[in-house]
């Protein structure tokens, strides 16, 4: 464990009563600063400023009410984009309940949320509108109910709200005042947001106005960035980690945020963008670690780059940063200029965090779930362990039960599910369901899943999260959920690991006939000794080998439903 304790007081941070406050802040302080940018086609960079950002909400906000949506429900679908930020703050700041739905979401799923959020109205980017128009057509012709679209457009292309923006700009201009007179409840909910179900279930989260900028407070007081800070926006927008950790947050900051629309689009717009803070899960801090190890092993370089790793890491504990010098090369893969990750949306290694600051990076870890808003803790940029997801935001209580499970409680906690009748928080305090502990210097950690606990007949409880990443450490193998067998004819269950494995490090191609052949050798031979690193009753007994991925959610957390129960294919090691 690497821990740098400095005891800081909390970052000062003002009190925002509502996202409409928010962006008037940004419009007032941060004038003629670079808000949101985005690529063309042609690679040039379009800019929209605080001041733009405000008025482009308030001419859409005045459209939106003059046509009768006050109080209604308006799901939104699009890549991230600016279109997509001017839709959302537009509903949100117009006392109206946005519904954001996953991009990568089948139309069938689209249909099924939008029925059962009863939904107004399907506001799309404009790169969506064959897949919102092919949805609103089946939610009639499955159900009756005939829904409108919005065109949110496209601040590149197109142009932007097409049939909403010139209209709201023309009434405000002729006096029109509704959306300045419109008074908004802090507590009233203005977003349902349906959580990513790695469980097979996906439920919709009520968060209020006061939820959200509660959460912006705490994360704000712990995590510090300033207006220089450039942000690439590359995780999936609709979900709350990176509304808050890479769009609210940051504006509050005035920092500018730079969208990437694809994961494709990402080596382009680290280039252009040249970030100096990302948001990122573990999988993409494990694929960019990993491509530059093997940059590094290609290049025959690996004693020069571990010599300049550890003289950046030696000098960096005297306040000097030389890694623009002596590791300009592998700094490259992110622009050049990244300080800060703020890595969130599943467990992390630990042992990632020297690596990235020998790099000249600081890389803190982070916790939170949607029903909070979504941030619960997080590492700060100078007080942190890199085996903990950090202290506690201020905005919420925690409290571990006799069982291990994590219970928050605080103002950013949300009201309840959509739908549900029955009350999932017992006095104000919300289960998370993960497994955790607090150490004496008030950090936070998790030690695993409820859901995930694999108990034996002999009454042995096994998070398999620490089995899996004894397994992912083997060079061969890319992946591994573990999860519980059959009973054996002892009458005793056994450990059952799914496995992807690394075709790269093999130098073989999945779609060789031999190669699962070939890698099953090196992969059972990696599981045994990974078996010896382990106590007897955590040790993997069978394996069920793969040639793709897992199937994951957006913010790369494996459907762990899918494998569950599913033991074709499997042999014993």
């Amino acid at each position: 464990m690497l821990a740098r304790m400095r005891r800081e007081p909390l970052n000062d941070i003002e009190p925002i009563r509502d996202l409409r406050c928010l962006l008037e802040r940004g419009a007032r302080v941060f004038l003629g600063k670079t808000a949101f940018s985005e690529l063309t086609h042609a690679g040039e960079i379009v800019e929209v400023g605080y001041d733009q950002l405000h008025d482009d909400v308030r001419a859409m906000g005045t459209a939106l009410l003059e046509r009768g949506y006050r109080g209604k429900r308006i799901a939104l679908i699009g890549e991230n984009a600016y279109a997509w930020i001017l839709a959302y703050f537009s509903i949100v700041n117009s006392g109206i309940t946005v519904v954001p739905f996953d991009k990568e979401l089948s139309c069938d799923e689209l249909v099924e949320l939008m029925d059962r959020a009863d939904v107004d109205a399907l506001c799309h980017t404009a790169a969506h509108t064959a897949e919102a128009l092919a949805a609103v057509g089946a939610l009639h012709s499955q159900t009756g109910r005939a829904i409108e679209t919005i065109d949110a457009g496209s601040l590149t292309s197109g142009g932007l709200a097409p049939d909403f923006l010139p209209f709201g700009r023309d009434e405000l201009a002729r006096g029109n005042d509704c959306y300045d007179r419109l008074e908004i409840d802090p507590q009233a909910t203005c977003s349902i947001l349906f959580t990513s179900g790695t469980t097979g279930t996906s439920k919709g989260v009520l968060l209020s106005h006061g939820n959200l900028t509660a959460n912006i407070k705490g994360a704000c007081e712990l995590v510090l960035c300033g207006i220089e800070d450039v942000f690439v926006s590359v995780l999936p927008i609709h979900h709350a980690y990176e509304d808050m950790a890479g769009i609210l947050s940051p504006l509050y900051y005035g920092c500018a945020i730079g969208f990437c629309p694809s994961i494709k689009m990402l080596p382009k717009c680290l280039e252009v963008f040249r970030p100096t803070a990302l948001c990122l899960v573990p999988l993409y801090v494990e694929t960019f670690h990993d491509r530059i190890m093997r940059a590094v092993k290609q290049s025959g370089r690996e004693k020069q780059f571990a010599f300049a790793q550890g003289v950046c890491a030696f000098l960096q504990r005297f306040g000097l940063n030389v890694a623009d010098k002596l590791l300009a090369e592998p700094r490259a893969a992110f622009g050049g200029r990244l300080e800060l990750i703020i890595c969130g949306g599943a467990s992390l290694d630990p042992t990632y965090a020297p690596f990235y600051r020998s790099l000249g990076v600081n890389l803190i870890q982070g916790y939170g779930v949607s029903e909070c808003s979504p941030i619960v803790s997080v590492n700060r940029n100078n007080e942190y362990k890199d085996d903990s997801i950090g202290r506690i935001v201020s905005c919420a209580e925690v409290r571990i039960d006799d069982d291990g499970q994590i219970w928050v409680r605080g103002a950013s906690v949300m009201s309840g599910y959509l739908d549900e009748k029955d009350d999932v928080l017992v006095d104000g305090w919300f289960p998370t369901g993960d497994l955790g502990r607090v150490d004496e210097d008030g950090f936070l950690y998790i030690t695993g899943r409820c859901k995930d606990i694999i108990v034996l007949s002999n009454g042995k409880n096994i998070m398999p999260q620490e089995v899996e990443r004894c397994l992912v450490s083997c060079e061969s193998i890319a992946e591994a959920v573990v999860v519980a067998g059959a009973e054996t004819g002892n009458g005793s269950e056994h450990l059952v690991a799914h496995i992807v494995p690394d075709f790269e490090s093999l130098d073989l191609s999945a779609d060789e006939p031999e190669a699962l052949a070939v890698a099953e050798e090196r992969i059972r031979s990696e599981i045994k000794e990974s078996n010896r690193k382990l106590v007897y009753y955590k040790r993997v007994a069978a394996y069920v080998l793969h040639t793709k991925p897992f199937e994951k959610t957006t913010t790369r957390k494996v459907k762990r439903f899918l494998l569950v129960g599913n033991l074709e294919g499997m042999r014993y090691v």
